[in-house]
């Protein structure tokens, strides 16, 4: 009886880490859509209104409260609550325009799980 009790238990103990990989790669998966899409047409009408996307300074942030240096031609608010502004992990987005990957216009990431910038789990609109 005690060894069918151990058996369980490791049993039990794999399916919890192979669940929590799964949960993982499900708000990868959830957060690439995210700054892939989610984020495209707020900007889209916010430079439509204002005439260019915000700054890396005004960040995403000017999607909710004007700007004051466009108020007069911002329309918004674009998004709906600051919880829009946070990802999976409860962090806030990175933003920059003009962007490193997208010179053009603008850069959207996560940090990823671990948090940091620059690492290999940042999820980004250019990937």
């Amino acid at each position: 009886m005690l060894i069918v009790l151990v058996l369980i238990m490791m049993v039990g103990g794999i399916a919890l880490t192979q669940l929590g990989d799964v949960l993982n790669t499900g708000e990868e998966k959830i957060e690439s859509i995210k700054v892939k899409d989610s984020f495209n047409l707020p900007l889209l009408k916010y430079r439509t209104d204002t005439g260019t996307y915000p700054s890396t300074e005004q960040g995403l942030s000017a999607l909710l409260v004007a700007p004051e240096d466009s108020a007069d031609r911002w329309k918004g608010p674009y998004l709906k609550g600051n919880s829009a502004l946070l990802d999976s992990w409860k962090r806030p987005y990175q933003y920059a325009c003009p962007g490193a990957h997208n010179p053009r216009g603008y850069d959207v990431w996560t940090t990823g799980p671990d948090g940091q910038s620059g690492t290999a789990d940042d999820i980004g609109n250019w990937e």
